[in-house]
């Protein structure tokens, strides 16, 4: 009799063990949270989206924690007005420049009408020159003001990300495991370089050579250089092309393979504990639990820094695109007065910022494409 009630006092006693278990798994979550949050590099994180978005009304870690605790997470209103109210602000400022644009070629198109009047054409030569060299200063001055534009917002963007990568890295170790985690660290660390290199240490400068000869080829009436302007807009394309493609193969191949190989391995824990008498399907709903709750911090984690990423490109992707049209606009209206090189220095120039506009894009989309990869192929 003193044996069965050892045995039950026991059996007793093991579930509510198991009991607990599942408490503890429920608030594992929590605990997670709470010590990434106390965190040296979550410390730096913070501190470096602070830094970013001192004018934009997001806080990353209010975020996370209005996700974990059911809240509204995020206002799109805030959000669209947020965004109207920089690209608005962009366009006031540019409407001076736009102005500017449109009257200095125009009062270049009267004065050449009038020097074509002397029979002597040297001298409408001349006063195209004098005009087309203040239209090249301005063109120039734009042309490097949006390219500081973009060089400063992919820097911005490779700098967040650094301090980004290990942070969400951690919760997919908690989420999926540490081999996702270790490849997931390895493939954004390599397109951080990649990104470096390929777009600000390769692309622009290209876009820069791009910009000059367009300005140098318009200077003469035979366009000596027309060749080689196509070919480095072509050239740029090209690689913009190639590089999303490498990242969209690379991310969906490191999404389906890594996963799978923590998914056997936690697939394979939980059938061990399933052959436990009793206990299995407990075990089963502990690690359930778990699961559910890794990957909801991991999805709160990743879709912040994509809101991020968003809200740190928009705004000069806005601008840089308001350049563009403006020179666009500019080059349609004044074409039935202009001179055809005036024209198509503007066509070209516009066709040179658009390039610009594609290369921050594409570092946008490459870093959102992957972590969308990421986020789904570890849920």
């Amino acid at each position: 009799m003193g044996k069965k009630i050892l045995v039950f006092l026991v059996l007793m006693g093991v579930f509510y063990s198991c009991g607990n278990l599942s408490l503890k798994a429920a608030q594992a979550g929590e605990s997670y949270v709470e010590e990434m949050m106390d965190g040296e590099e979550y410390a730096a994180l913070e501190r470096t989206v602070e830094k970013i978005l001192h004018a934009e009304k997001f806080s990353l870690t209010d975020y996370i924690r209005r996700v974990l605790s059911g809240e509204s997470a995020f206002s799109l209103s805030d959000f669209t007005a947020s965004i109207t109210r920089g690209i608005f602000g962009q366009m006031d400022e540019l409407k001076k420049d736009f102005v500017q644009l449109l009257a200095l070629v125009l009062l270049t198109s009267v004065f050449n009408g009038f020097a074509k009047a002397f029979r002597d054409g040297q001298v409408a030569e001349s006063g195209y020159y004098v005009s087309y060299l203040l239209l090249f200063s301005m063109l120039a001055s734009g042309y490097l003001s949006m390219s500081s534009v973009a060089e400063n917002t992919l820097n911005t963007l490779l700098e967040f990300m650094k301090v980004f990568v290990p942070v969400f890295c951690g919760t997919i170790a908690f989420a999926a495991g540490s081999i996702t985690s270790q490849s997931a660290a390895a493939g954004l660390f390599m397109l951080l370089t990649a990104v470096d290199y390929v777009l600000i240490s390769l692309l622009l400068p290209v876009i820069h050579l791009y910009m000059m000869t367009v300005l140098v080829n318009h200077l003469a009436k035979e366009e000596p250089l027309g060749k080689m302007t196509q070919l480095l807009a072509k050239g740029v394309r090209f690689a913009l092309k190639a590089a999303l493609s490498v990242v969209a193969a690379a991310s969906t191949m490191l999404g389906f393979i890594t996963p799978a190989a923590d998914a056997l391995k936690r697939g394979s824990i939980i059938k061990v504990s399933e052959m436990i008498p009793g206990l299995g399907n407990l075990f089963r709903g502990v690690a359930q639990t778990l699961c559910g709750a890794g990957n909801l911090i991991k999805n709160a984690v990743g879709t912040g820094g994509m809101i991020v990423i968003i809200l740190i490109c928009i705004v000069p992707l806005g601008r840089v695109l308001l350049v563009s049209i403006c020179y666009r606009t500019g080059a349609a209206v004044v074409e039935p007065v202009a001179d055809r090189r005036i024209v198509n220095c503007l066509t070209d120039a516009a066709e040179g910022i658009t390039m610009l506009f594609q290369t921050l894009f594409a570092g946008a989309v490459l870093f959102l494409l992957m972590f969308a990869v990421l986020i789904r192929a570890t849920s």
